[in-house]
Protein backbone atom coordinates (compact mmCIF):
# COMPACT_ATOMS: atom_id res chain seq x y z
CA UNK A 1 0.00 0.00 0.00
CA UNK A 2 0.83 3.50 -0.66
CA UNK A 3 2.14 5.88 1.71
CA UNK A 4 -0.64 8.43 0.67
CA UNK A 5 -2.89 9.09 2.92
CA UNK A 6 -4.64 12.02 2.36
CA UNK A 7 -6.19 11.63 -1.39
CA UNK A 8 -8.11 15.15 -1.40
CA UNK A 9 -4.48 16.51 -0.72
CA UNK A 10 -3.11 14.17 -3.57
CA UNK A 11 -6.27 16.07 -5.77
CA UNK A 12 -4.68 19.29 -5.33
CA UNK A 13 -1.57 18.43 -6.94
CA UNK A 14 -1.82 19.09 -10.73
CA UNK A 15 -1.78 16.11 -12.49
CA UNK A 16 1.93 17.06 -14.34
CA UNK A 17 3.45 16.78 -11.29
CA UNK A 18 1.99 13.86 -9.30
CA UNK A 19 4.96 11.46 -10.41
CA UNK A 20 8.35 11.78 -12.01
CA UNK A 21 7.84 10.49 -15.33
CA UNK A 22 5.15 12.80 -16.03
CA UNK A 23 6.96 16.14 -16.31
CA UNK A 24 10.70 14.44 -17.44
CA UNK A 25 9.24 12.25 -20.26
CA UNK A 26 6.87 14.94 -22.11
CA UNK A 27 9.63 17.59 -21.54
CA UNK A 28 12.24 15.77 -22.20
CA UNK A 29 11.17 14.47 -25.72
CA UNK A 30 10.45 17.82 -26.54
CA UNK A 31 13.61 19.03 -25.79
CA UNK A 32 15.03 16.39 -27.48
CA UNK A 33 12.96 17.66 -30.80
CA UNK A 34 13.96 20.89 -29.83
CA UNK A 35 17.95 19.97 -29.83
CA UNK A 36 17.93 17.88 -32.76
CA UNK A 37 16.40 20.34 -34.23
CA UNK A 38 18.77 23.54 -33.74
CA UNK A 39 21.49 21.05 -34.01
CA UNK A 40 20.86 19.73 -37.41
CA UNK A 41 19.95 23.53 -38.92
CA UNK A 42 23.40 24.78 -37.23
CA UNK A 43 25.25 21.89 -38.80
CA UNK A 44 23.63 22.26 -42.36
CA UNK A 45 24.19 26.32 -41.86
CA UNK A 46 21.11 27.04 -41.94
CA UNK A 47 21.24 28.71 -38.63
CA UNK A 48 24.29 30.60 -36.29
CA UNK A 49 23.81 30.59 -32.45
CA UNK A 50 26.28 30.14 -30.08
CA UNK A 51 25.16 28.10 -26.96
CA UNK A 52 27.45 26.75 -23.36
CA UNK A 53 30.11 25.32 -24.87
CA UNK A 54 29.92 25.78 -28.27
CA UNK A 55 28.48 24.16 -30.81
CA UNK A 56 29.76 20.49 -30.60
CA UNK A 57 29.95 20.66 -26.64
CA UNK A 58 26.41 21.34 -26.44
CA UNK A 59 24.90 18.72 -28.32
CA UNK A 60 26.73 16.26 -26.75
CA UNK A 61 26.69 17.39 -23.21
CA UNK A 62 22.62 18.24 -23.77
CA UNK A 63 21.55 14.91 -25.49
CA UNK A 64 23.27 13.31 -22.64
CA UNK A 65 23.15 15.48 -19.53
CA UNK A 66 19.67 17.08 -20.97
CA UNK A 67 17.74 14.49 -22.74
CA UNK A 68 18.95 10.84 -21.49
CA UNK A 69 19.97 11.89 -17.61
CA UNK A 70 15.89 13.30 -17.42
CA UNK A 71 14.48 10.23 -18.49
CA UNK A 72 16.45 8.36 -16.50
CA UNK A 73 15.78 10.41 -13.54
CA UNK A 74 12.11 10.41 -14.31
CA UNK A 75 11.77 6.82 -14.54
CA UNK A 76 13.47 5.88 -11.29
CA UNK A 77 11.90 8.24 -9.93
CA UNK A 78 8.96 6.90 -10.56
CA UNK A 79 9.75 3.01 -10.22
CA UNK A 80 10.84 4.18 -6.59
CA UNK A 81 7.35 4.28 -5.63
CA UNK A 82 7.10 0.69 -6.88
CA UNK A 83 10.19 -0.62 -5.17
CA UNK A 84 9.97 0.50 -1.58
CA UNK A 85 5.75 1.29 -1.26
CA UNK A 86 6.77 4.85 -0.06
CA UNK A 87 4.93 7.88 -2.14
CA UNK A 88 7.16 9.27 -5.09
CA UNK A 89 8.31 12.57 -4.89
CA UNK A 90 5.37 15.02 -5.92
CA UNK A 91 3.97 18.07 -5.84
CA UNK A 92 6.31 21.23 -5.41
CA UNK A 93 9.67 18.83 -4.69
CA UNK A 94 9.38 17.72 -8.06
CA UNK A 95 8.39 21.11 -9.31
CA UNK A 96 12.01 22.27 -7.79
CA UNK A 97 13.70 19.38 -9.03
CA UNK A 98 12.04 20.26 -12.80
CA UNK A 99 12.87 24.09 -12.80
CA UNK A 100 16.62 23.04 -11.95
CA UNK A 101 16.58 20.69 -14.59
CA UNK A 102 14.81 23.30 -16.94
CA UNK A 103 16.36 27.06 -16.23
CA UNK A 104 19.94 25.00 -17.36
CA UNK A 105 18.64 23.93 -20.62
CA UNK A 106 17.40 27.15 -20.82
CA UNK A 107 20.71 28.80 -20.12
CA UNK A 108 22.57 26.22 -21.95
CA UNK A 109 20.95 27.01 -25.04
CA UNK A 110 21.37 30.35 -24.94
CA UNK A 111 24.86 30.32 -23.71
CA UNK A 112 26.52 32.88 -21.06
CA UNK A 113 26.49 36.19 -21.18
CA UNK A 114 28.61 37.54 -18.32
CA UNK A 115 30.42 35.15 -15.73
CA UNK A 116 27.88 35.69 -12.92
CA UNK A 117 25.55 33.87 -15.32
CA UNK A 118 27.85 30.98 -16.45
CA UNK A 119 28.54 30.33 -12.87
CA UNK A 120 24.85 29.92 -11.45
CA UNK A 121 24.03 28.02 -15.22
CA UNK A 122 26.98 25.43 -14.32
CA UNK A 123 25.80 25.09 -10.31
CA UNK A 124 22.07 24.68 -11.40
CA UNK A 125 23.22 22.25 -14.50
CA UNK A 126 25.03 19.82 -11.81
CA UNK A 127 23.09 20.08 -9.31
CA UNK A 128 20.56 18.23 -10.85
CA UNK A 129 21.73 14.75 -10.63
CA UNK A 130 23.03 15.21 -6.96
CA UNK A 131 19.46 16.33 -6.16
CA UNK A 132 17.85 14.14 -7.88
CA UNK A 133 20.18 11.09 -6.41
CA UNK A 134 19.18 11.98 -2.82
CA UNK A 135 15.02 12.32 -3.52
CA UNK A 136 16.03 8.33 -4.89
CA UNK A 137 17.95 7.10 -1.98
CA UNK A 138 15.49 8.62 0.73
CA UNK A 139 12.54 6.17 0.44
CA UNK A 140 14.82 3.50 -0.29
CA UNK A 141 16.77 3.79 2.70
CA UNK A 142 13.69 4.40 4.83
CA UNK A 143 12.20 0.97 3.98
CA UNK A 144 16.10 -0.50 4.12
CA UNK A 145 15.70 -1.83 0.43
CA UNK A 146 19.70 -1.61 -0.07
CA UNK A 147 19.38 -3.79 -3.20
CA UNK A 148 18.00 -1.00 -4.89
CA UNK A 149 20.86 1.56 -3.41
CA UNK A 150 22.76 0.64 -6.34
CA UNK A 151 21.29 3.14 -8.87
CA UNK A 152 22.35 5.93 -6.15
CA UNK A 153 26.15 5.79 -6.72
CA UNK A 154 25.78 5.67 -10.41
CA UNK A 155 23.71 8.85 -10.75
CA UNK A 156 26.93 10.07 -7.89
CA UNK A 157 29.06 9.20 -10.67
CA UNK A 158 27.54 10.65 -13.92
CA UNK A 159 27.12 13.89 -11.57
CA UNK A 160 30.73 13.70 -11.06
CA UNK A 161 31.25 13.53 -14.86
CA UNK A 162 29.04 16.47 -15.41
CA UNK A 163 31.23 18.30 -13.76
CA UNK A 164 34.29 17.29 -15.21
CA UNK A 165 32.76 18.07 -18.58
CA UNK A 166 32.67 21.44 -17.37
CA UNK A 167 35.95 21.71 -15.87
CA UNK A 168 37.25 20.74 -19.52
CA UNK A 169 36.11 23.82 -21.44
CA UNK A 170 36.71 26.23 -18.62
CA UNK A 171 39.58 28.39 -19.47
CA UNK A 172 40.44 28.18 -15.23
CA UNK A 173 41.12 24.76 -15.67
CA UNK A 174 43.83 22.63 -17.07
CA UNK A 175 42.01 19.50 -17.36
CA UNK A 176 44.34 16.04 -19.61
CA UNK A 177 40.67 14.83 -20.70
CA UNK A 178 38.44 16.42 -23.92
CA UNK A 179 34.83 16.47 -23.00
CA UNK A 180 34.30 13.97 -25.88
CA UNK A 181 35.88 11.40 -23.69
CA UNK A 182 34.38 11.91 -20.96
CA UNK A 183 31.14 11.90 -22.78
CA UNK A 184 31.78 8.64 -24.67
CA UNK A 185 32.55 7.57 -20.77
CA UNK A 186 29.02 8.68 -19.87
CA UNK A 187 27.47 6.82 -22.84
CA UNK A 188 29.05 3.42 -21.73
CA UNK A 189 28.12 3.89 -18.15
CA UNK A 190 24.48 4.82 -19.11
CA UNK A 191 24.92 1.66 -21.42
CA UNK A 192 25.51 -0.68 -18.40
CA UNK A 193 22.60 1.14 -16.86
CA UNK A 194 20.76 -0.35 -19.74
CA UNK A 195 22.17 -3.97 -19.65
CA UNK A 196 21.22 -4.35 -15.95
CA UNK A 197 17.81 -3.03 -16.65
CA UNK A 198 16.98 -4.42 -19.56
CA UNK A 199 18.15 -7.77 -18.69
CA UNK A 200 15.38 -7.23 -15.42
CA UNK A 201 12.24 -5.85 -17.26
CA UNK A 202 12.47 -7.40 -21.16
CA UNK A 203 12.47 -10.64 -20.17
CA UNK A 204 9.78 -9.95 -17.55
CA UNK A 205 7.64 -8.13 -19.73
CA UNK A 206 8.15 -10.52 -21.89
CA UNK A 207 6.86 -13.23 -20.35
CA UNK A 208 3.51 -11.60 -18.97
CA UNK A 209 2.55 -10.32 -21.98
CA UNK A 210 2.78 -13.81 -24.05
CA UNK A 211 2.49 -16.27 -21.79
CA UNK A 212 5.76 -17.94 -22.49
CA UNK A 213 7.39 -19.53 -19.78
CA UNK A 214 10.36 -16.87 -18.63
CA UNK A 215 13.61 -18.79 -19.07
CA UNK A 216 15.71 -18.86 -16.05
CA UNK A 217 18.97 -16.81 -16.57
CA UNK A 218 22.32 -19.03 -17.11
CA UNK A 219 24.22 -17.41 -14.05
CA UNK A 220 27.52 -17.69 -15.80
CA UNK A 221 26.56 -16.37 -18.85
CA UNK A 222 24.78 -13.43 -16.39
CA UNK A 223 28.13 -12.96 -14.88
CA UNK A 224 30.47 -13.06 -17.78
CA UNK A 225 27.47 -10.20 -19.48
CA UNK A 226 27.57 -7.88 -17.02
CA UNK A 227 31.47 -8.71 -15.79
CA UNK A 228 32.54 -7.57 -19.27
CA UNK A 229 30.27 -4.67 -19.72
CA UNK A 230 31.46 -3.29 -16.42
CA UNK A 231 34.84 -3.31 -17.68
CA UNK A 232 34.38 -2.08 -20.75
CA UNK A 233 33.08 1.10 -19.14
CA UNK A 234 36.29 1.26 -16.27
CA UNK A 235 38.01 1.08 -19.33
CA UNK A 236 36.48 4.18 -21.03
CA UNK A 237 36.35 6.26 -17.04
CA UNK A 238 40.09 5.51 -16.62
CA UNK A 239 40.36 6.50 -20.22
CA UNK A 240 42.14 3.76 -21.71
CA UNK A 241 41.00 3.80 -25.44
CA UNK A 242 43.46 6.85 -25.79
CA UNK A 243 46.23 4.33 -25.64
CA UNK A 244 46.56 2.83 -29.10
CA UNK A 245 48.50 -0.27 -27.34
CA UNK A 246 45.03 -1.15 -25.31
CA UNK A 247 43.08 -1.32 -28.92
CA UNK A 248 43.82 -5.69 -28.73
CA UNK A 249 42.49 -6.70 -25.81
CA UNK A 250 39.62 -3.59 -25.82
CA UNK A 251 38.88 -5.48 -29.41
CA UNK A 252 38.52 -8.45 -27.10
CA UNK A 253 36.61 -7.55 -24.79
CA UNK A 254 33.96 -5.88 -26.83
CA UNK A 255 33.58 -9.39 -28.45
CA UNK A 256 32.59 -10.91 -24.84
CA UNK A 257 30.46 -8.44 -24.20
CA UNK A 258 28.94 -8.01 -27.44
CA UNK A 259 28.77 -11.93 -27.56
CA UNK A 260 27.39 -12.56 -24.29
CA UNK A 261 24.48 -10.19 -24.12
CA UNK A 262 23.48 -11.08 -27.78
CA UNK A 263 23.30 -14.61 -26.53
CA UNK A 264 21.45 -13.39 -23.16
CA UNK A 265 18.72 -11.08 -24.90
CA UNK A 266 18.53 -13.82 -27.36
CA UNK A 267 16.77 -16.03 -24.50
CA UNK A 268 14.50 -13.54 -23.82
CA UNK A 269 11.61 -15.30 -26.82
CA UNK A 270 12.04 -12.36 -29.11
CA UNK A 271 9.90 -14.85 -31.48
CA UNK A 272 6.95 -14.86 -29.59
CA UNK A 273 6.82 -10.91 -29.60
CA UNK A 274 6.20 -9.99 -33.48
CA UNK A 275 2.48 -9.52 -32.99
CA UNK A 276 2.98 -6.68 -29.38
CA UNK A 277 5.00 -3.16 -30.61
CA UNK A 278 5.43 -2.55 -27.05
CA UNK A 279 7.70 -5.56 -26.74
CA UNK A 280 9.55 -6.05 -29.81
CA UNK A 281 10.22 -2.34 -29.71
CA UNK A 282 12.31 -3.32 -26.58
CA UNK A 283 13.69 -6.73 -28.10
CA UNK A 284 15.24 -4.54 -30.90
CA UNK A 285 16.50 -1.47 -29.03
CA UNK A 286 18.58 -3.85 -26.52
CA UNK A 287 20.31 -5.77 -29.38
CA UNK A 288 21.70 -2.72 -30.88
CA UNK A 289 23.44 -3.25 -27.60
CA UNK A 290 25.91 -6.24 -28.47
CA UNK A 291 25.54 -5.47 -32.21
CA UNK A 292 27.36 -1.68 -31.30
CA UNK A 293 29.64 -3.50 -28.94
CA UNK A 294 30.44 -6.01 -32.23
CA UNK A 295 31.30 -2.40 -34.16
CA UNK A 296 33.60 -1.46 -31.35
CA UNK A 297 35.34 -4.85 -31.73
CA UNK A 298 35.78 -4.81 -35.22
CA UNK A 299 37.04 -0.52 -34.93
CA UNK A 300 39.66 -1.50 -32.02
CA UNK A 301 40.89 -4.98 -34.18
CA UNK A 302 41.29 -4.19 -37.58
CA UNK A 303 40.27 -0.05 -38.01
CA UNK A 304 37.01 -0.17 -39.51
CA UNK A 305 34.39 1.91 -38.94
CA UNK A 306 34.10 5.70 -37.74
CA UNK A 307 34.33 5.76 -33.88
CA UNK A 308 31.41 8.32 -34.02
CA UNK A 309 29.52 6.39 -35.70
CA UNK A 310 29.88 3.22 -33.71
CA UNK A 311 28.79 5.66 -30.50
CA UNK A 312 25.96 6.94 -32.36
CA UNK A 313 24.81 3.17 -32.85
CA UNK A 314 24.76 3.15 -28.85
CA UNK A 315 23.00 6.65 -28.69
CA UNK A 316 20.73 7.25 -31.41
CA UNK A 317 20.37 2.94 -32.06
CA UNK A 318 19.97 1.56 -28.31
CA UNK A 319 19.51 4.27 -26.12
CA UNK A 320 17.11 6.61 -28.02
CA UNK A 321 15.32 3.40 -29.10
CA UNK A 322 15.14 1.83 -25.66
CA UNK A 323 13.88 5.07 -24.36
CA UNK A 324 10.86 5.44 -26.87
CA UNK A 325 9.52 2.09 -26.31
CA UNK A 326 9.73 2.35 -22.76
CA UNK A 327 8.30 5.61 -22.06
CA UNK A 328 5.53 4.08 -24.35
CA UNK A 329 4.93 1.44 -21.98
CA UNK A 330 5.68 3.42 -18.78
CA UNK A 331 3.52 6.12 -19.32
CA UNK A 332 0.62 3.95 -20.17
CA UNK A 333 0.74 1.59 -17.22
CA UNK A 334 1.28 4.61 -14.26
CA UNK A 335 -1.49 6.68 -15.58
CA UNK A 336 -4.10 3.41 -15.01
CA UNK A 337 -4.60 2.89 -19.23
CA UNK A 338 -4.70 -0.23 -21.08
CA UNK A 339 -0.95 -1.38 -22.79
CA UNK A 340 -2.54 -0.61 -25.83
CA UNK A 341 -0.31 1.26 -28.33
CA UNK A 342 -1.52 4.38 -30.63
CA UNK A 343 -1.73 3.17 -34.11
CA UNK A 344 1.18 5.70 -35.08
CA UNK A 345 4.00 4.77 -32.32
CA UNK A 346 5.22 1.40 -33.99
CA UNK A 347 5.85 3.23 -37.04
CA UNK A 348 7.83 5.70 -34.99
CA UNK A 349 9.46 2.98 -33.56
CA UNK A 350 10.43 1.50 -37.10
CA UNK A 351 11.66 5.16 -37.86
CA UNK A 352 14.05 5.46 -35.10
CA UNK A 353 15.15 2.05 -36.05
CA UNK A 354 15.84 2.88 -39.89
CA UNK A 355 17.01 6.13 -38.68
CA UNK A 356 20.31 4.48 -36.60
CA UNK A 357 20.72 2.48 -40.14
CA UNK A 358 20.60 5.46 -42.60
CA UNK A 359 23.55 7.30 -39.96
CA UNK A 360 25.74 4.31 -40.16
CA UNK A 361 25.66 3.35 -43.50
CA UNK A 362 25.85 6.76 -44.58
CA UNK A 363 29.36 7.83 -42.18
CA UNK A 364 31.06 4.83 -43.13
CA UNK A 365 30.23 4.12 -46.74
CA UNK A 366 28.83 7.10 -48.47
CA UNK A 367 31.17 9.43 -46.83
CA UNK A 368 30.56 12.35 -49.10
CA UNK A 369 26.93 12.05 -48.72
CA UNK A 370 27.24 12.64 -44.32
CA UNK A 371 25.65 15.21 -44.21
CA UNK A 372 22.61 13.86 -46.10
CA UNK A 373 22.48 10.99 -43.82
CA UNK A 374 22.60 12.90 -40.82
CA UNK A 375 19.76 15.42 -42.19
CA UNK A 376 17.71 12.64 -42.59
CA UNK A 377 17.71 10.48 -39.26
CA UNK A 378 17.85 14.01 -37.53
CA UNK A 379 14.15 14.45 -39.13
CA UNK A 380 13.22 11.10 -38.17
CA UNK A 381 14.38 11.56 -34.77
CA UNK A 382 12.04 14.50 -35.27
CA UNK A 383 9.09 12.52 -36.14
CA UNK A 384 9.03 9.96 -33.72
CA UNK A 385 10.01 11.83 -30.39
CA UNK A 386 7.34 14.64 -31.59
CA UNK A 387 5.14 11.75 -32.32
CA UNK A 388 5.47 10.82 -28.70
CA UNK A 389 5.04 14.16 -27.63
CA UNK A 390 1.75 14.65 -29.46
CA UNK A 391 0.42 11.66 -28.38
CA UNK A 392 1.27 11.25 -24.93
CA UNK A 393 0.34 15.02 -24.05
CA UNK A 394 -2.95 13.83 -22.58
CA UNK A 395 -1.77 11.30 -20.84
CA UNK A 396 1.14 12.75 -18.98
CA UNK A 397 -0.95 16.50 -18.13
CA UNK A 398 -4.20 14.47 -16.77
CA UNK A 399 -4.94 12.30 -13.73
CA UNK A 400 -4.99 8.80 -13.75
CA UNK A 401 -7.74 7.55 -15.71
CA UNK A 402 -8.74 4.89 -12.65
CA UNK A 403 -8.45 7.84 -10.03
CA UNK A 404 -5.80 6.50 -8.03
CA UNK A 405 -2.34 8.69 -6.71
CA UNK A 406 0.47 9.22 -9.61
Amino acid sequence: MLNITDNAQEQKIPAFFRLGFRPFFLSATIFSVTAIALWIAALSGWLNFEPYGGLFFWHAHEMLFGFVIAIIVGFLLTAVQTWTGVSGVRGWSLFGLFMVWLVARVGMLIGPQHLLFETILVLLDILFLPLSAYLLAKPIIKVRQYRNLFFVPVLAILALSNVFTHLTISPHFDIPITFQEIHYTVIMLITMIMVIMGGRVIPFFTANATKVVKRQPIKILEQVALGSMWLLALCFVFNIPSNSASFPWLAGLSLIAATTNMARCLRWNFQHTLSIPLLWSLHLAYSLIPISLFLFACHYAFGLFNLSSIIHCLTLGAMANLILAMISRVSLGHSGRPLQLHPFMPIAFLLLLIATLIRFVGVNFYSQSSLMSWQISALLWIVSFSAFAIIYWPVLTRPRVDGRPG
